[in-house]
């Protein structure tokens, strides 16, 4: 769940976000069980062989994952910013054109092509991990993708803007996380993030960024996702110990979003699909650490 831009940030010091061993393995935990549920709805919905796949669907299941384990979700008590409500939900579904913060009732079932972006955060004896997903309804089918070509033009070219927003997005995490390593800024992730967005010819959605995370869902420091959003920001540097949430939000149209009555799904003014991924990573005195992984339980980084 990203962080609100606002650009009246302060500089600040960030010592004190240092993380402590005990405070990492906590969040390796609630790591793995967040990359595992998440590895396993990826692959269903990519698959789309199932029928009557709805949002309702997908909490259910992270419902009943989370039954037997120590973990325990953290949105439903997101706080909204200015109307200082409670989100209420354990995960967010945002479907197509909605872009982040997707109330997940809806019993409407996904269709081919749709992009959908999953959003869930988990606790582990006080320390939280964030995580999203973009996945492309029905994308690994790659015969069923083929008779839309011939039969149903409009799902084909649906599903190929899909995968080509969701691969910009996957490619911008990549680059971002490739460059968390101490002595780095926060301006050479939203630098990186950006140059993704360029290279696939789609754009930043500005409103929201990446953010701190650890005893609290959302900490400091604010990243942006591209250059010159938050200049108070951009000079901050990256120290091992510190742990960060990179999350790419992109569309094919002009990034101009909009708040629904709800007050809290965020959705394209122009219509456009949009793109969400996040990561959790640890900051290292060597490589950066994904905390979100199903492998993080398995090794002990040094930092």
């Amino acid at each position: 769940m990203e962080r609100r831009v606002n650009q009246a940030l302060t500089p600040v010091r960030l010592v004190e976000r240092v993380k402590t061993r005990e405070q990492i393995r906590a969040m390796q935990t609630a790591g793995k069980a967040l990359a595992c549920w998440m590895a396993n709805m990826h692959q269903v919905l990519a698959d789309g062989n199932m029928l009557s796949c709805t949002p309702s669907w997908v909490v259910k299941t992270f419902t009943e994952h989370l039954e037997n384990s120590a973990c325990y979700p953290i949105f439903q008590n997101a706080r909204h910013r200015q109307t200082d409500e409670t989100y209420g939900y354990p995960i967010c579904v945002s479907v197509n054109n909605r872009v982040v913060h997707g109330i997940p009732t809806s019993d409407i079932a996904f269709e081919f092509g749709d992009i959908i972006k999953i959003d869930a955060g988990l606790g582990y004896k006080g320390m939280c991990v964030d995580m999203a997903r973009t996945i492309v309804y029905g994308s690994s089918l790659s015969e069923i993708a083929s008779r839309f070509a011939t039969e149903r033009q409009d799902i084909y070219l649906r599903m190929i803007e899909s995968v080509k927003l969701a691969t910009a997005a996957y490619s911008a995490l990549a680059q971002a996380t490739r460059v968390c390593r101490a002595g780095n800024t926060i301006n050479s992730i939203a630098t990186e993030i950006a140059r993704a967005a360029d290279l696939f010819g789609v754009h930043v959605i500005d409103s929201h960024a990446g953010h701190g995370i650890g005893t609290s869902l959302h900490e400091l420091p604010t990243i942006p996702n591209r250059p010159g959003l938050i200049p108070s920001m951009e000079a901050v540097e990256l120290v091992p110990g510190m742990t960060i949430c990179l999350e790419p939000i992109l569309t094919l149209g002009d990034g101009r979003v909009e708040t629904l009555e709800d007050n809290w799904t965020i959705q394209t003014v122009d219509g456009t699909i949009a793109a969400h991924v996040e990561d959790t990573i640890l900051i290292t005195k060597e490589e950066p650490f994904i905390l979100t992984s199903r492998e993080a339980e398995n090794a002990i980084p040094y930092w």
